[in-house]
């Protein structure tokens, strides 16, 4: 569910500079099972940082379980105190020789 600020002006002008300023993040590691390369979240946070934090926006995250479900939580903010929050959970299925825990890193990593 997708919560928001009641005025969305600063940080709709704001997204959009940033987004204009950043560039794409550097593949920076290799898949040997899928023969291709893919960008860290290291990677992505080194493209998007400045952008972001040029505009006065800051972006945060945290890991969320909930009904057998796990995810990623965020807010992305502006200075003005406008905002946009919202999650995105994927359901854990039973995997034998998983963990609990092991099953909600898998699936916080890939959310």
């Amino acid at each position: 569910m997708l919560e928001r600020s009641e005025q969305q002006n600063e940080l709709a002008g704001a997204l959009a500079r940033a987004q204009a300023a950043i560039r794409s993040a550097e593949k920076d590691r290799a898949n040997p099972h899928l023969r291709n390369r893919y960008a860290t979240l290291e990677s992505v946070i080194r493209a998007t940082r400045g952008p972001l934090g040029d505009n006065g926006l800051s972006l945060t995250c945290a890991p969320v379980v909930a009904d057998g479900s796990a995810g990623v939580a965020w807010t992305l903010r502006h200075a003005s105190g406008q905002y946009e929050s919202g999650a995105l959970l994927m359901p854990m299925r039973d995997s034998r020789g998983v963990t609990p825990a092991q099953a909600v890193g898998s699936v916080v990593t890939y959310a």
